[in-house]
């Protein structure tokens, strides 16, 4: 089905599940994921194809380092990123490149760790992370794959609401259900 010649698959834009990583695989196909963003050019990480890690997003490449800035005490911050693959700047936007580009490390606005082997996991997104009222950071990302394993779920989205009166973020999970697999698995009833 897919032309009997395809051995590498490359996933990049967004982390995917690694449940799709290993399906792949399963098939004989290596499946290797990149980060990178537009600024990068495009790619600033790629899992190398002999230590392949279908969780992480890979590792710096030839062109470009990467570094976890203020990590808390997950060791998770926001991923920067240099190299000669790097933007020189937002076309006739110099106030903007100030923002994006401090002492030439591009800040992505993704949060992410590190991990001993230098392999990058991206979390979520600096603006979507919820921060509660004792500092603990919630990825509302990593909450919605969770709950995309669900088979009764067939979308979701994960925010932080405020209710009157409190002053704590109540964390909140937005259903739609699958009905179909609801009725397969149990029952009309």
């Amino acid at each position: 089905a897919l032309g009997g010649k395809i051995r590498i698959i490359v996933s990049a834009a967004a982390p995917i599940d690694p449940l799709v990583g290993k399906r792949i695989e399963d098939f004989g196909i290596s499946f290797l994921q990149g980060y990178g963003l537009t600024e990068t050019a495009p790619l600033a990480t790629l899992v190398p194809e002999d230590k392949r890690n279908p969780a992480s997003v890979g590792k710096a490449g030839s062109c470009s380092k990467v570094k976890i800035d203020n990590p808390n005490e997950e060791g998770i911050g926001e991923v920067l990123i240099k190299g000669s693959n790097l933007m020189l700047g937002y076309y006739e936007d110099e106030e903007e490149t100030k923002k994006s580009i401090v002492k030439g490390w591009f800040h992505s606005g993704d949060l992410g760790y590190l991990d001993k082997d230098g392999f990058l996991f991206i979390t979520g997104r600096i603006k979507n992370v919820i921060v509660t009222q004792n500092g603990k950071n919630i990825y509302p990302e990593e909450i919605e794959l969770l709950l995309g394993e669900v088979k009764e779920i067939k979308e979701c989205m994960v925010y932080g609401k405020e209710v009157e009166g409190e002053k704590e973020l109540t964390i909140t999970v937005k259903v739609i259900p699958n009905y179909e697999e609801i009725e397969a698995i149990h029952g009309k009833d």
